[in-house]
């Protein structure tokens, strides 16, 4: 009875929180509304327009809450096993649809971290320059994806799929790679510590020039083509 009543309190603690969140949806929209009418061909936005997002970035701080996802109605939502920000991670989505450069906003000091980017198809995106340290990326599609000088600190991807992602000069530290399909992917120039690759596929993978320290490898597979840039 006391475990049911403490489920029953979490529940309510996070149903609490994410509704505190309620006004950033609408001012997301406007923003939005408002990138996808000026972003530039070379993928600038306007400069009152970059402060609004770093202001709603800075604002939507990660933060535990009810977990839907892959929920099915046999099985009731529980509380997420971090804190995230699910604001962050719909909006890098939709602005990386519109083509929108993040090296700008980052400059000026959108944070992006702890972004809840689980099942998120980036295909083909271009998210090179962000800081996505403490992210989840479970489920994620990257195929064909740009990553260069990004930070995956932290962060834990589990079976994602990541074709031909290029993560050159990537920064990666205390960083799981978990039955990822990883075939193709470049990360040549990234600086690596204590990198974890546990299951998926490493095909024709590049590590050239890359600086790394403890990087394991456990049951990968490289049917088609070794990794080259390994020792």
């Amino acid at each position: 009875l006391l475990a049911s009543q403490n489920s029953k309190i979490d529940q309510q603690t996070a149903v609490a929180d994410a509704q505190k969140r309620g006004a950033f949806v609408t001012e997301m929209f406007a923003i939005l509304q408002e990138a996808a009418k000026n972003v530039s061909p070379e993928g600038e936005l306007p400069e009152a327009l970059v402060t609004r997002i770093v202001v709603l970035t800075s604002s939507a701080v990660p933060y535990v809450y009810l977990d839907y996802f892959g929920a099915s109605p046999a099985r009731e939502p529980t509380r997420i096993g971090q804190p995230l920000s699910p604001e962050r991670g719909q909006l890098i989505v939709a602005l990386s649809r519109m083509r929108v450069k993040f090296k700008g906003l980052v400059r000026q000091g959108a944070d992006f971290r702890h972004s809840d980017l689980r099942g998120a198809e980036l295909g083909e995106a271009d998210l090179s320059d962000l800081d996505l340290s403490g992210s989840d990326l479970s489920q994620a599609g990257l195929n064909g994806s740009f990553l260069r000088d990004v930070r995956l600190n932290n962060v834990t991807l589990r079976k994602a799929t990541a074709f031909g992602t290029i993560f050159e000069r990537a920064e990666m530290s205390t960083t799981v790679f978990d039955d990822c399909f990883l075939s193709g992917a470049n990360f040549s120039h990234g600086r690596l510590k204590d990198v974890t690759f546990n299951g998926g596929d490493l095909s024709g993978s590049s590590f050239g020039d890359a600086e790394y320290l403890g990087l394991s490898f456990h049951n990968v597979a490289v049917a088609t083509a070794l990794p080259s840039g390994l020792p």
